[in-house]
């Protein structure tokens, strides 16, 4: 409902219009009357006012000042000016402001009332426009999300072939939103369900919660950028807020702290079991990818514990950390998971025997046959959860616990 406000300093005449709007359309107008413009200033004090009709000339203060004073504090009030005077000086004064009308009363008070519903039609109109605006930064904020989400999984797959140089790398965080600093290291958090959610509950609502909790807790005293990557664990790039008071042992035992608390929050808030794993020392961001891999291995080595555990990984050494075939396997289930999403699925099979045929190699170590495993597990996992498999695979939580399959 939009307010008007009928100022005019002669009583009959806004008594008049004020039981006119007020019978014909009560449900779409509050309205209110004044018989001076002071009187009306105070009307505006008071409350919002959509619709001014008044008449340009009365006493003490004209409508034209009166109109000057309304849109220093309401700028989108509309004012219809209504006069007995046909004098063009302020029908040209009233058509130099905005959002302004001009009418005579001679027209009666059909055309006034015609005036009026156009105005709340023209108000309507805004009102849509602002709402289209709304939804269009809203638009673009989740598009700006999104690339920012993007920008850091190509970051954990392959770090070496996102940075270019150390100015233009700060230059793309700026620009995503993200408030990591380049010239410093980083440390590296990921976690993953021990628990899937309730059935009816939506992941992707699920996962951003997770984030939203992790990030809330650490950001007292780190900078952090999260992430839901491609397996559906989430991951968390963080730096130290005070560089020269946070040492590197003070930091981990905050992180260690923080992540039961996380722990703790997601099972109470969200029913769901996590396990973190966080790397002990910081890493360059060109070793980002092989820090990300190392976390996942430490993971994948621990599943099926069904444990809300905090796994700190104690090695400074990544030069071996992940050997280049680790990296490939990465590389390989990224491209079959690209396979599944547009339907090729003879390349996806392809790829499949080759890993699965590498699992019966006598020479592959312990390591690395878990590694393919837990990675095909995980794509298929996911796949079955996103395409909305469950019912037609009742059993695929098996697939994560590698003790539970039997040939």
């Amino acid at each position: 409902m939009y307010r008007l406000l009928i100022v005019d300093d002669e009583e009959i005449i806004t008594d008049s219009l004020y039981e006119t709007f007020a019978r014909h359309i009560p449900d779409q107008l509050d309205v209110c009357k004044a018989y001076s413009a002071t009187e009306a200033l105070s009307w505006m004090q008071r409350s919002r006012i959509d619709i001014v009709l008044t008449d340009i000339r009365m006493p003490g203060m004209s409508g034209l000042e009166l109109t000057e004073r309304i849109q220093a504090s309401w700028p989108n009030c509309r004012v219809i000016f209504l006069t007995g005077h046909s004098d063009f000086d302020y029908a040209y004064q009233a058509f130099q402001m905005a959002n302004v009308r001009y009418l005579l009363k001679t027209e009666g008070y059909d055309k006034v009332m015609s005036v009026v519903e156009d105005v709340m039609e023209e108000i309507r109109r805004s009102h849509s426009m602002v709402e289209l605006l709304e939804h269009s930064h809203k638009v673009n904020s989740q598009l700006a999300l999104i690339q920012q989400k993007e920008y850091l999984r190509k970051l954990l797959q392959d770090c070496t072939a996102v940075i270019d140089s150390t100015m233009d790398m700060q230059d793309e965080l700026s620009k995503r939103d993200i408030r990591l600093q380049i010239n410093s290291p980083v440390y590296l958090i990921l976690g993953r369900f021990n628990n899937l959610p309730e059935k009816g509950s939506d992941l992707t609502q699920v996962q951003e919660s997770v984030r939203i909790i992790g990030s809330s807790l650490m950001n007292e005293r780190t900078v952090c950028a999260s992430v839901t990557d491609h397996y559906g664990d989430t991951i968390w790039l963080l730096q130290p807020k005070q560089q020269e008071e946070m040492t590197n042992d003070k930091l981990v035992r905050f992180l260690e702290g923080t992540l039961e608390l996380v722990q703790e929050a997601c099972m109470v808030s969200l029913g769901v079991s996590i396990a973190f794993s966080l790397s002990s020392r910081s890493c360059n961001w060109s070793e980002l990818t092989k820090q990300y891999e190392r976390l996942r291995l430490l993971q994948w080595m621990k599943i099926g514990d069904g444990v809300s555990m905090v796994l700190t990984d104690h090695r400074n050494d990544l030069s071996s950390d992940v050997p280049k075939e680790s990296m490939r396997i990465s590389n390989r289930i990224e491209i079959m998971s690209g396979y599944l999403e547009t339907g090729r699925i003879q390349p996806f099979y392809d790829i499949f025997e080759e890993l699965a045929g590498e699992l019966l190699q006598q020479e592959i170590t312990m390591e690395r046959a878990m590694e393919t495993y837990y990675n095909l597990a995980l794509l298929l996992h996911s796949t079955i959860n996103r395409w909305g498999l469950q019912q037609k695979i009742p059993d695929q939580r098996s697939l994560l616990h590698l003790g539970s399959i039997h040939a």
